[in-house]
């Protein structure tokens, strides 16, 4: 009886032991896949391109182990990509049709849709056991000492490793890349990384990587549009706080509230000032207190950049009445832009990049109506936050971030639009919504 019992045991724990080994090698691609998603702009081939196409090969191989991810998936996604494949055969107008454009186009389009199937595929018990708080932490970590290195040693050290052939350290008071294309760059991937981990994590509060997130895009990004960005959705999500405040008429709350913001308004504004740091932000606005909007927009390249490809690339949608323009017909629509819109692009603006430097005009100029496939999947996803103030938050900030220079084929955007990586609590604990793991 004895030896029987040994014996099972014994058995027991040799399975037991298999089967860990073989629920871990279950997460080896996974987990390859997320380490991709997290540093999407290191080159491991050489391809001229900033996000670099490792994620999507890994995300194929996923799709092609687990065929069930196909099955399963979001039947718009499905939908966005074969239009994105059949855009690619359709030339709008032969004279200015771009093949290099089409083939970016092409790549972006299905990276989104692979990154969309996979994040669906992995679902929210897979990422919460390798999505951790140190695993979230380590890789700021990375981007925090990439960054630090950059800007007290040399800013182009990390420059064989990325697409960009230079650094951008103290170049009219911006701040540097890290292991991103541009500083920009790096301060929307954190964000990014940041609203992954909260997702996952049913929005709990982990103080060294919310800190760790807010220094590296206030202090080594420097990035004027994220931060900018972040200073009016913070303004947004005030709105319901205030509302609930004066419909409870509780108006000595209120009043302390806004002492205590105008104190911290002006205790800032003093600080920095006597500082006099050379920041990108502060350039700006400067910039356009002493411009005004007109001779803003002319001195401020940049800035200028920016707002023409968001206008042009949406405005040309709408004239077009969401019918698709396909791929790399953006840059010579613009020599009609005169004639389409009344303004001569190139002469008031100075177009810089034949690239649509705006993740949601993009997507509507390309795809027309079709186009709203994934403005539709984030919004819905970010509108099932619970927290009413969370939800305006996150509302306005992505809203005003994709709108702006964030590429749709980044792999935390396609994150964005997964619906099976919601953390959905329930008086049973949390959904499984991934797609099992095979055993043994």
């Amino acid at each position: 009886m004895l030896n029987k019992n040994v014996g099972f045991l014994k058995n027991r724990l040799v399975f037991d032991i298999s089967n860990k080994i073989v629920m871990r090698s279950g997460l080896i691609l996974p987990f390859t896949f997320i380490i991709l998603a997290f540093f999407p702009y290191i080159k491991i081939f050489p391809v001229k391109t900033d996000l670099q196409p490792n994620f999507m090969a890994v995300g194929v191989v996923l799709i092609a182990l687990n065929p069930k991810m196909i099955l399963n998936a979001n039947r718009s996604v499905m939908v966005y990509g074969l239009i994105a494949i059949i855009l690619a055969f359709i030339p709008y107008d032969p004279y200015y049709y771009d093949i290099s454009g089409v083939i970016r186009g092409v790549g972006s389009s299905m990276a989104f849709v692979i990154g969309v199937i996979v994040w669906d595929g992995i679902g929210i018990a897979t990422l919460k056991r390798i999505v951790t708080e140190r695993f979230a932490l380590n890789a700021l970590v990375i981007y925090a000492i990439a960054g630090l290195v950059q800007i007290f040693v040399n800013p182009d050290v990390f420059t064989p490793i990325l697409s960009r052939p230079y650094g951008y350290a103290g170049s009219e008071g911006r701040g540097v890349e890290s292991l991103t294309a541009e500083p920009t760059y790096l301060a929307i991937h954190i964000c990014l990384i940041l609203r992954l981990f909260l997702q996952v994590n049913a929005n709990k509060i982990h103080w060294p990587i919310l800190c760790l997130a807010v220094g590296i895009v206030v202090f080594i990004s420097k990035s004027a549009t994220v931060i900018s960005t972040l200073i009016v959705s913070i303004i947004c999500c005030c709105v319901p706080v205030f509302y609930h405040i004066i419909a409870g008429k509780n108006v000595a709350k209120l009043v302390s509230i806004l002492i205590v913001l105008s104190l911290i308004l002006i205790v800032v504004s003093v600080f920095l000032g006597s500082m006099q740091i050379d920041y990108r932000l502060f350039n700006i606005v400067n910039n356009f207190l002493t411009n005004g909007i007109d001779n803003f927009t002319v001195q401020d390249w940049s800035v200028r950049d920016r707002l023409f490809h968001i206008e042009a690339s949406i405005r040309l949608a709408f004239t077009n009445y969401l019918i698709p323009n396909g791929y790399g017909s953006f840059e010579g629509l613009l020599n009609d832009y005169n004639s389409i819109l009344g303004s001569d692009a190139r002469k008031d603006y100075g177009v810089f990049n034949a690239r649509i430097m705006s993740g949601y005009g993009g997507s509507l100029f390309e795809f027309g109506v079709i186009g709203f496939i994934p403005i539709i999947l984030i919004t819905k996803n970010i509108y099932r936050e619970t927290n009413l103030v969370l939800r305006v938050f996150w509302m306005s900030f992505l809203s005003l971030l994709l709108i702006q220079s964030v590429q749709i084929s980044n792999p935390l955007v396609a994150f964005l639009a997964s619906s099976r990586c919601l953390l959905i609590n329930t008086d049973k604990g949390v959904a499984n919504t991934s797609v099992k793991l095979r055993r043994s």
